[in-house]
């Protein structure tokens, strides 16, 4: 109830064109993705990206549009967003995630390579940070599926703070025998 009280809130503010129609418009697809209700808020976002190209909201749309087109399975326009969100907006906050979820889809399509050259861009552009270890963590794992552990083993020495023990490295090349 509280959710259909305030996507009433939010049509009426889109409606008479208020001046936070934008943010009215984010919300609105926000409570649709609540609601499951994944092509609706889709559609309501690109109304910003139409109405509103320079909304201080775009970069959180672009977020939200490129998660709800991957729970849709819409894994060619996740990645075009990806790549928007990346390149138009770099110093946004979902830049990081971006990344991680760009190599994710080029890994899901088999295309290691790929996600291998964006998680080290990851790394090497944001060290020391949550993502960066994710990204390392993937990178371990794709070099484990390709037995490719001396390459991993050989870029992670040139890692700040990604030391690996000897007996790491050991149960590493075990584990990819």
């Amino acid at each position: 109830k509280d959710q259909q009280n305030a996507l009433d809130y939010y049509n009426q503010a889109i409606d008479n064109k208020a001046k936070s129609s934008d943010y009215a418009l984010y919300q609105k697809a926000v409570i649709l993705g609540i609601q499951g209700k994944l092509k609706d808020k889709v559609a309501t976002l690109e109304k910003i990206f139409k109405g509103y190209p320079k909304s201080v909201y775009i970069d959180d749309a672009l977020y939200e549009s490129v998660n709800a087109n991957m729970l849709s399975g819409n894994n060619d326009e996740s990645l075009s967003n990806f790549k928007k969100l990346i390149d138009e907006f770099p110093s946004s906050s979902y830049v990081k995630k971006a990344m991680l979820g760009e190599a994710l889809v080029y890994y899901n399509n088999k295309q290691d390579d790929s996600a291998i050259k964006v998680y080290k861009e990851l790394v090497e552009k944001f060290p020391n940070t949550t993502e960066s270890k994710e990204a390392l963590a993937e990178l371990r794992n794709i070099a484990v599926s390709q037995n490719k552990v001396e390459d991993y083993l050989a870029y992670v020495k040139n890692i700040p703070n990604a030391d690996i023990s000897m007996a790491g490295q050991d149960s590493l090349i075990y584990e990819s025998a």
